[in-house]
């Protein structure tokens, strides 16, 4: 199965059969391929693409395709169509992504056109689907999870009547819709839709293996990964959340067995994610040696240069070092968080927010395990150090928007409230009671987007300042 990231040049191809090439591979999660950020966070801004002159010979086919049919020369609307959609992909595949939704409606309206003149050809009713199918993953890369359903939707009756002629490529993308709108559902909180999704995009996987045998293991198991993921939210019983991601676990374990090395990394992250539900399902130590497993595959993915395995293995080993402060092993956290913050110490200069906001984490957890270890003045440090590079987040060379902010203020609040309380145990209460007052002036902008988040910081805040009185 082709995926959109390989379409670079398939505008060089319309209107041939790979205009049929299903769009499934990009679509399954999104377009997620910056090192683990948000899409909106790096991501190009609007019409920066003008500017590169890799995009001059389709915009200048499409303008000369334009002012034909403008002129009345019908016989170049499948050609305008097929370059239209051609370069949304390209602009999709190269983040720019507000301009790629601009194009897709561009397509779409030239499409739409040409179906009505030619309503049963099946190629331009394929072409119909998957644009609004990707378009739908940009708009959810976005953020805009709403509008990505509505295209979703648009995408699955568009292709049904494919589905219905037996397509087995339309299936295919039907399939992959329902794993995305069932994770899309999941993330605005409509878990029984969205588990009745996933479900049934995982039947429809299985029932699709004739097809691409190795391509629909790998299916099978990112919707095991989800479905587990929702387990979770719905706080299913441990046993029935370990056997769904040990189901994704055999799945990508056969992939490797067949040559397919690269799903070692999704393998990893199956196994990292099923220790972090067991430790937080209270199984403590017995994690320990499987995560230490999964963090050793990562390494091996991180030397083999596969650049995806580098932010996967940051975090893994920063929840690695959560679970043994969480054990009261603050000497064994240490020694990681040590670790990690030389190794990753080049993150300091990272351009993305999410991201740089964690490698700060790094000296808020080693502050607290200082703290535990009976050492304040280290801990003090380490947690200073933390609040340092996480106010470099709200001056204006940044320019992030409150969207962006709202998602890393809970962080910082944190962190002036745990440098809050130490001060506390120092006895020394003006200190303390100025990062209270800070946490809180950070706090208030946001309370609309936190929600019941907002009264929890606030009340941990409220809580501190008591203990000042």
């Amino acid at each position: 199965m082709s995926s959109l990231f390989e379409f670079s040049g398939l505008w060089e191809q319309f209107p041939s059969q790979a205009a049929i090439t299903t769009f499934l591979g990009c679509a399954l999660f999104g377009g997620v391929h910056c090192c683990g950020k948000k899409e909106e966070d790096c991501c190009h801004s609007d019409h920066e693409h003008e500017e590169d002159p890799a995009y001059a010979e389709m915009e200048s086919q499409i303008e000369e395709l334009q002012a034909r049919y403008e002129s009345g020369d019908q016989s170049v609307l499948k050609d305008l169509a097929n370059v239209t959609l051609a370069l949304a992909v390209q602009l999709q595949q190269d983040d720019y992504l507000d301009d790629s939704i601009s194009m897709y409606e561009d397509a779409l309206e030239h499409f739409l056109l040409l179906q009505k003149e030619n309503p049963q050809d099946e190629d331009i009713t394929r072409l119909i689907g998957l644009a609004y199918l990707s378009r739908a993953v940009a708009l959810s890369d976005l953020d805009e999870k709403e509008e990505a359903v509505k295209d979703y939707d648009n995408a699955m009756v568009v292709l049904s009547s494919l589905v219905a002629a037996g397509d087995g490529e339309a299936k295919y993308d039907v399939a992959g819709i329902k794993l995305n709108q069932g994770t899309i559902y999941h993330e605005l909180g409509d878990l029984d839709k969205a588990a009745k999704l996933l479900e049934e995009s995982f039947m429809e996987f299985r029932a699709l293996e004739k097809i691409s045998e190795l391509d629909t293991r790998f299916y099978m198991g990112k919707v095991s990964v989800a479905i587990a993921n929702l387990l979770r939210d719905q706080e299913a019983p441990i046993e029935k959340i370990v056997d769904v991601y040990d189901r994704a676990m055999r799945l990508f374990v056969e992939l490797i067995d067949a040559g397919e090395t690269r799903h070692e990394l999704d393998l990893a992250n199956v196994l990292i994610a099923k220790c972090m539900a067991r430790h937080d399902a209270g199984q403590g130590e017995d994690v320990l040696l499987d995560m230490r497993r999964g963090i050793e595959i990562l390494e091996k993915q991180r030397q083999e240069g596969n650049a995806a395995a580098i932010y996967d293995l940051f975090i893994s080993i920063l929840l690695y070092s959560d679970v043994f402060s969480d054990l009261e092993k603050y000497n064994d956290a240490l020694a990681i968080l040590n670790e990690v913050a030389e190794k990753f110490k080049e993150m300091e200069q990272v351009d993305d927010p999410v991201l740089f906001s964690e490698y700060a984490g790094i000296f808020g957890r080693r502050g607290l395990c200082y703290f535990h270890l009976n050492k304040p003045e280290e801990a003090v440090a380490d947690l200073t150090r933390e609040i340092e590079l996480k106010e470099k987040l709200w001056k204006d060379e940044w320019n992030l928007d409150s969207e962006v902010l709202a998602q890393l203020v809970p962080s910082l609040v944190a962190a002036y409230s745990h440098r809050a309380m130490i001060y506390d145990a120092l006895g020394k209460k003006d200190l303390a009671m100025n990062d209270c007052e800070k946490a809180t002036k950070v706090l208030l902008p946001y309370e609309a987007e936190l929600g019941e988040d907002f009264r929890e910081l606030i009340a941990q805040i409220e809580d501190i300042c008591d203990g000042q009185s």
